[in-house]
């Protein structure tokens, strides 16, 4: 990769689109409709950049916090490789 993401200021904006309590997007449908869009540009983001590399076997992000928290289910690679792959 090149380059951080910080998609923790993507979430500040999406948190602040869903929190006002007179806004509709407090409530479902577009609660959950709004976080799995958040989701999705996430996803999204990371895949665009995949044609930096086309031979890869993996396409990620070296945000300064665990995309796991942002994108659950998200697989976390360690410093060392991908023994410290987990879920």
């Amino acid at each position: 990769m090149d380059g951080e993401f910080h998609f923790h200021n993507l979430r500040l904006g999406f948190d602040a689109f869903q929190r006002q309590p007179w806004h509709r997007a407090t409530r479902d449908p577009v609660h959950s409709t709004a976080e799995a869009c958040f989701q999705d540009t996430i996803r999204q983001c990371i895949g665009a950049s995949a044609f930096q590399k086309p031979g890869a076997d993996w396409v990620g992000d070296r945000t300064p916090r665990l995309l796991e928290v942002l994108l659950p289910g998200a697989p976390t690679l360690s410093s060392c490789g991908t023994a410290g792959m987990s879920r």
